[in-house]
């Protein structure tokens, strides 16, 4: 197995590095100094410093290889096996977090409707009836993530490298973030 894509913070001319003295990210001048991870890390900390360190300018997350490009540093030898080895496995890897994903939620829908015959067959005094409240909500909070992961990987293997290059996956998961919930009878529950 060959190197894995790593990314980088840029603006076009500056990058994101770390200074290991303060302990904190830093704005640097050069590629070299920049800091290189895989996208999943390199994204939390672009959203982190959204608010501040990045505040200025068009900043944005490119892929090494592109950094390199874009600094007309020659490149010598692109692994295309280690790219594909590298794009199986993350894909294969997906695959098998659905897999756990579809086992968790059935032992949550079980969980949920075990809560759901003690809410219907017993009489709860208030303490008892808070208690179960708040194993539900516990419950339907874990049931929305897992469903909220397992739409996104499905939107990554449906849309495959096409729906990642052109950034529809992206689109897709920011729409899946920004949705709201429409109340279909109780309406009154949702006014403030």
């Amino acid at each position: 197995m060959g190197n894995l894509i790593h990314y980088v913070i840029t603006d076009g001319t500056h990058y994101i590095g770390y200074d290991d003295q303060q302990q904190r990210n830093i704005i640097v001048d050069e590629y070299k100094n920049a800091i290189k991870l895989r996208f999943t890390q390199i994204n939390a900390i672009y959203n982190k410093l959204m608010e501040d360190l990045l505040k200025d300018g068009e900043w944005k997350i490119i892929s090494s290889v592109e950094a390199k490009n874009n600094l007309e540093e020659a490149i010598i030898d692109i692994d295309i096996d280690a790219i594909i080895d590298s794009l199986e496995m993350d894909f294969d890897l997906l695959v098998k977090r659905k897999k756990v994903l579809e086992l968790e939620l059935l032992a949550i829908e079980r969980e949920i409707t075990d809560i759901y015959h003690a809410m219907e067959f017993y009489n709860l005094d208030a303490a008892k009836g808070y208690k179960i409240y708040k194993m539900m909500q516990e419950r339907l909070i874990r049931r929305r993530k897992n469903k909220d992961e397992a739409m996104k990987i499905e939107y990554i293997l449906t849309g495959g490298i096409k729906g990642i290059t052109s950034k529809q996956t992206r689109k897709r998961f920011e729409a899946l973030e920004s949705r709201q919930y429409r109340p279909r009878a109780l309406k009154e529950l949702f006014e403030a």
